[in-house]
């Protein structure tokens, strides 16, 4: 399935996937609509990376 279709198919914006391409926050009712679509459960699609401290200051 492409990331078109998984969009389509779990009525996610266009903007949204593009934050998630970038590595950047979603919420976890988006992350729910993908595992309801793929059948999947939340560790099937989403790995933590635990922060660093450089990363801590390049969010402000």
């Amino acid at each position: 399935m492409s990331a078109a279709d998984l969009r389509k198919a779990a009525d996610i914006a266009p903007n949204t996937m593009t934050r998630m391409r970038k590595d950047q926050e979603v919420t976890l009712l988006v992350l729910e609509k993908i595992c309801e679509t793929l059948d999947a459960d939340f560790g099937d699609i989403v790995e933590y990376k635990k922060s660093t401290d450089n990363d801590k200051e390049m969010e402000v």
